[in-house]
């Protein structure tokens, strides 16, 4: 555990002593270290990508997409019901009080992603085919690859996040050698593959629960569940909501113009991955880290958001320069016949990644104070107004006009986020709701962390 001893839910500088570093030498290698392993993360997930693409049939690999879309979906709901309110509410946790909250979450991950199995099996059976049977190899692994993800995100929220990258590196060096075997001994069905994939994220699962010391027990679930229950279910509705809004308005760019601009739409992102991988990584580190902070001050809350908010935005502006830079001979290279329509929209879409960014600072802040109300409230604004700038976007300018829509969009945004952040800290029992025992808001007080009994 790095940082320093953490009591009444805040961190004070006693045992810094003796540790190598100081606070600020500690807290930029948790951030080196989430980077690495966001960027660790998104290369396995790339790697896999063209190595079942490059071993099965394009109706296999579609199959294989279709598992892995499902693992996605499952991530968002896992990351919603037990991965952020890790981080809101258990940062500041120490010992016994720590080892709790973590074997409840992971107990709840479990017992979800059993159910979302057997939903998943039963799937597999009805649909038949190289489908049917890739989703029935799909199932077993479920729980292994959800709880893989599960036990990272509870790494970070315990300022731990060595101990995820050497879980990632576990998961990747089971995972590819066994992947390369099957390839090179001709396997071109997607069931094997997944069963690979799945498999060593399950050993890595195994590890996760052993590096946690956790002891997920089935009668901690429904505590957990209950103890959460006033952000959970606004995080799970934002996330559904978020993901709609984002696939909704590639769909609604399809219909309205065609295949083609979809893809144009797509290969930018692609382009634009690195950003979201830092963006990630910023999140994932500073989350915890505000929220452990109970006691700052509204002042103090918020110059933390504008910086964020500046640090990202001028990442994106220098990032969105470089890509302008691009040749056309090394786009064509990299995208092929849809580098035109890419490069086309590639200014809009890192200007609404910039103003993306803008937002991140007062989202990190209203998050740490356990406002999860707040947040789903502006999804749920945010989310009809990407698909209308969108769609009214591609309307008057086919690819460019949609691509202006979706930063459109997102500019809006921007003032929405500061008022709210401004709003929260001006409002009396702001800055911080959350009692300084460490249990977060709507937490009874007869619970230990994580909802589950103290045993006493």
């Amino acid at each position: 555990m790095t940082g320093g001893v953490v009591t009444g839910g805040t961190a004070t500088g006693a045992g810094v002593a003796g540790r190598r570093g100081g606070p600020l030498t500690r807290m930029a290698g948790r951030a080196g270290l989430n980077l690495v392993d966001q960027a660790l993360s998104a290369l396995t997930n790339v790697v896999l990508a063209f190595l079942v693409a490059r071993a099965v049939t394009a109706g296999g690999f579609g199959a294989f997409a279709v598992a892995f879309l499902v693992f996605s979906l499952l991530i968002g709901f896992e990351r919603s019901l037990v991965g952020q309110p890790m981080s809101i509410r258990f940062s500041a946790a120490e010992g016994v009080q720590r080892q709790q909250a973590a074997s409840a979450g992971i107990a709840t991950t479990v017992a979800v992603t059993l159910l979302a199995g057997a939903v998943v099996a039963v799937a597999g059976v009805l649909l038949g085919g190289v489908l049917g049977v890739t989703l029935l190899a799909l199932a077993p692994v479920l729980p292994g690859l959800v709880v893989q993800d599960a036990c990272r995100l509870v790494f970070f929220a315990q300022r731990r996040p060595h101990l995820a990258v050497v879980n990632d590196v576990v998961w990747a060096a089971v995972q590819f050698p066994v992947m390369g075997v099957l390839a090179a001994s001709g396997v071109d069905e997607p069931w094997p593959y997944v069963l690979a994939w799945g498999g060593a994220a399950t050993v890595a699962a195994a590890l996760g629960v052993v590096q946690l010391h956790a002891r997920p027990r089935v009668d901690q679930v429904a505590h957990w569940v209950r103890a959460h229950i006033d952000i959970t279910g606004y995080l799970m509705l934002e996330y559904v909501i978020g993901a709609g809004s984002a696939q909704g308005s590639i769909l609604l760019v399809g219909a309205v113009g065609s295949l083609d601009d979809v893809g144009s739409l797509r290969a930018a992102q692609t382009l634009l991955g690195p950003l979201g991988i830092v963006t990630a990584a910023i999140r994932s580190f500073l989350l915890p880290e505000v929220s452990r902070r109970t006691d700052l001050a509204a002042r103090t809350r918020w110059r933390l958001a504008a910086a964020v908010s500046a640090v990202v935005v001028a990442g994106s502006l220098v990032f969105a320069g470089l890509l302008q830079l691009v040749p056309d001979g090394l786009g064509t290279e990299l995208l092929g016949d849809t580098w035109p329509g890419a490069s086309s929209v590639l200014l809009p879409l890192s200007l609404a990644s910039a103003a993306a960014g803008a937002c991140m600072g007062p989202a990190i802040v209203i998050y740490a104070m356990g406002q999860a109300r707040r947040t789903f409230l502006l999804h749920a604004f945010e989310a009809p107004l990407v698909i209308a700038c969108t769609g009214g976007g591609v309307h008057l300018g086919g690819t460019v006009g949609a691509a202006w829509g979706m930063a459109l969009s997102m500019t809006v945004m921007v003032p929405l986020w500061a008022w709210q952040l401004r709003v929260l800290l001006t409002t009396p029992a702001a800055p911080d709701e959350r009692p300084r025992d460490g249990r977060g808001p709507g937490q009874r007080t007869d619970q230990g962390l994580g909802g589950v009994s103290d045993g006493t």
